[in-house]
């Protein structure tokens, strides 16, 4: 025998649960509690008061909003359709992502320039997507290219695709993998846009080969406001610390219409349960708006006739015919949302009222947005030597393609092109140390090396107000005093495109792209013309492969480690 301690608020009592029920309360991970649990105690007879319920009229005025005005009422309405709005918005600038891997991921996502908290939970929605596909196919994700003329360059999201049909997404080739028994399709839209508030939807469908049958299918949408800098899940804008009101109102409308019976409901008008209030947070379904600005909030109705012992059975496992599945929805008015939503859930329905034109996207280059190299497989193309007369090509040629890299440069350079090197840095790119005039730093002594360093960082900073933190050595040469006296991490290559061979355009790009791996560092020079006339065509045959082309920070997911080697990295 086990027991079950319930507290009625008045006093505490234990009850004795046999064994043979199988019950589980799973205290991990938001200490979410298993309705079963609670089932099983009102089933054997656990009485609950309902005492804020008020009329079964129709309507709801929270309590925490009293000065609100009387005609504005929380109502329970049908639920909402999952339909695509009448027309999405045309926002423009937006940084596209495209995934798709052997084992049968296919993801597209936009990030929005200048909104790292945005992007980041994009990515992260969508890396756990990922994992848990992997996992179930019993392999470990790691980041890889596509094979050569993958067509993969076109990436973002594509119009009205995440609100397809399931099947629709895992049979359009734009949305889904060509090759894997089973499929992991990811479709996102941006779905409003209305003065700095801005919001992405992510579909995310699994099913067989054949795309026939479907196995799962997610919904998660994302919102973020420019002017405050705030960014969350659509389900994050309800209060999560503060939702005794929305615990309030759900068991209102639960008893109204009947989900479960008032006498085994918990008492709502004193403090909600706090275990029973995650219940009902971790419940939610969808977080919607209307265009006059009301919240469209829903709540999987199984959770409220968890509470009914009359469906204990049905919860426990028993006949499955009597399961009930459907949800429970409310609408918030506007006047009464900041009882429940947060200040960015507010400013969204505020702005769903009052629509605006989008402010605009920020003009962010691309080696400055958001990247997660360990989902997307990514490559770290660097140029030495220069800056050269053709290096604002090189940048020109980066910036049309959404692409980043780094410039490992010469102090002598430097001295002679500053403009050039100011703006590698406003373009989004990193720079790095290169010594002063090429000198092999293994040859000279610990003055000349330090020298070396300090002058051509200084150089780099003069010109644009940036110290590196990397350092490529000449030739690839370093020993123990070039590491200890520079004090940077040492940059080299893991594919080596011998570009000052001047080999052709032809052998160069293949020397660039066909042997790449999710990791490399790929050695180049921008003061060869050969090698800038070949530059459009590398780019475009990496992110072909379904590369993004990243600075040495971004590929190692923050600074590199002073006085240590680094040839590619390995995930």
């Amino acid at each position: 025998m086990s027991r079950l301690q319930v507290h009625n608020g008045k006093t505490g009592f234990d009850i004795k649960i046999s064994s043979m029920r199988k019950i589980r309360v799973d205290w991990s991970q938001n200490r979410r509690v298993l309705l079963r649990t609670t089932a099983a105690a009102a089933a054997l007879g656990v009485a609950f008061t309902l005492t804020a319920c008020g009329s079964d009229d129709g309507g709801y005025h929270p309590q925490s909003a009293q000065s609100a005005p009387k005609s504005a009422e929380v109502t329970a309405v049908p639920a909402p359709e999952d339909a695509a709005p009448s027309q999405l918005p045309d926002v423009e600038g937006l940084l596209g992502q495209r995934l798709v891997t052997p084992d049968g991921i296919a993801a597209r996502w936009s990030y929005l320039p200048g909104d790292d908290d945005f992007n980041k939970q994009l990515a992260e929605a969508v890396k756990a997507q990922v994992l848990d596909f992997t996992q179930g196919l019993g392999i470990d994700y790691k980041p890889q290219g596509m094979p050569v003329g993958s067509g993969l360059e076109e990436r973002g999201c594509v119009l009205g695709s995440s609100y397809k049909s399931a099947k629709e997404i895992l049979s359009d080739p734009q949305l889904t993998a060509a090759d894997g028994e089973q499929k992991l399709s990811v479709a996102c839209d941006v779905f409003f846009a209305s003065g700095s508030v801005l919001a992405e939807r992510l579909r995310f469908v699994t099913g067989d080969g054949s795309g026939e049958n479907v196995s799962s299918d997610q919904t998660q949408a994302f919102y973020t406001d420019l002017e405050t800098g705030a960014a969350a899940g659509a389900k994050d804008l309800l209060k999560a610390d503060d939702a005794k009101e929305l615990f309030r109102t759900f068991w209102h409308f639960a008893v109204a219409d009947d989900f479960v019976p008032k006498e085994y409901s918990p008492d709502s008008e004193a403090d909600a349960p706090a275990d029973l209030t995650q219940a009902l947070l971790d419940n939610v379904q969808s977080v919607q708006f209307t265009d006059n600005g009301d919240t469209l909030i829903t709540v999987d109705g199984n959770y409220f006739r968890s509470f009914n012992p009359e469906d204990a059975a049905v919860q426990s496992g028993g006949n499955s015919e009597s399961e009930k599945d459907d949800s429970l929805t409310i609408s918030v008015p506007l006047d009464l949302a900041s009882a429940y939503l947060t200040d960015l859930g507010v400013k969204v329905a505020q702005s769903y009222q009052e629509p605006a034109e989008w402010v605009g996207t920020p003009n962010v280059p691309a080696g400055n947005v958001y990247t997660d190299c360990s989902l997307t497989p990514c490559v770290a193309v660097t140029f030495d030597d220069g800056p050269g007369p053709q290096t604002p090509e090189v940048l020109d040629i980066l910036a049309k393609n959404h692409s980043a890299a780094t410039f490992f440069l010469l102090g002598i350079q430097v001295q002679q092109y500053p403009d050039t090197v100011k703006n590698e840095l406003d373009a989004g790119m990193e720079l790095g140390n290169h010594s002063w005039n090429h000198k092999d730093l293994t040859t000279v002594d610990a003055a000349q090396i330090q020298q070396q360093v300090t002058d051509t960082n200084n150089a780099i900073n003069d010109a644009s107000g940036h110290t590196p933190t990397l350092l490529r050595p000449p030739y690839g040469a370093w020993n123990d005093q070039v590491l200890n006296v520079a004090s940077l991490p040492a940059i080299l290559w893991s594919i080596d495109t011998e570009d000052w061979k001047l080999p052709g355009t032809d052998k160069l790009v293949a020397a660039a792209v066909d042997p790449a791996v999710a990791g490399d560092i790929i050695l180049m020079h921008d003061i060869h013309p050969e090698t800038v006339a070949a530059v459009p065509q590398i780019v475009e045959g990496l992110r072909g492969r379904g590369f993004v082309l990243a600075t040495i920070s971004e590929l190692y997911q923050g600074d590199p480690v002073a006085g240590d080697i680094y040839y590619r990295q390995y995930y």
